[in-house]
């Protein structure tokens, strides 16, 4: 039974959902809080663990290499790089398709100078 002056959750009024816009401008980056170590471990294993054994292979000796130099804008490109689709980024980085506009060129040219230096000889 239910007291007077109180509704039951069933009866009560429903208000609706309102879901707060998030301003890009304003939102915290991904980074916010981490430290650099913390963040060059987070990338390392994601170079290492990409889902395809081609790019890891590429990716993952490049980072080991470099990784340890790289301050914060240049882990930022690393960090955008790395959330290229694996099929569009190994077709970039072997050389089978032009990467597009917006891409860091100066970065997939380091990657493959670095491919190519230390693939063994055929």
């Amino acid at each position: 039974m239910a007291q007077a002056g109180l509704t039951s959750p069933a009866n009560a009024r429903k208000e609706p959902v309102r879901h707060r816009k998030i301003d890009p401008l304003m939102a915290p980056p991904e980074t916010a809080g981490e430290d650099i170590g913390m963040r060059r471990r987070r990338l390392r294993y994601r170079a290492w663990h990409r889902g395809t054994r081609e790019m890891d292979l590429m990716l993952g000796p490049f980072v080991d290499a470099r990784l340890d130099g790289l301050e914060g804008p240049e882990l930022g490109r690393f960090e955008r790089l790395l959330s290229e689709e694996d099929t569009d980024l190994l077709k970039w980085l072997m050389g089978q398709e032009a990467p597009p506009a917006g891409a860091d060129i100066e970065l997939l040219d380091q990657l493959v100078a670095f491919r190519a230096a230390f693939s063994p000889a055929r």
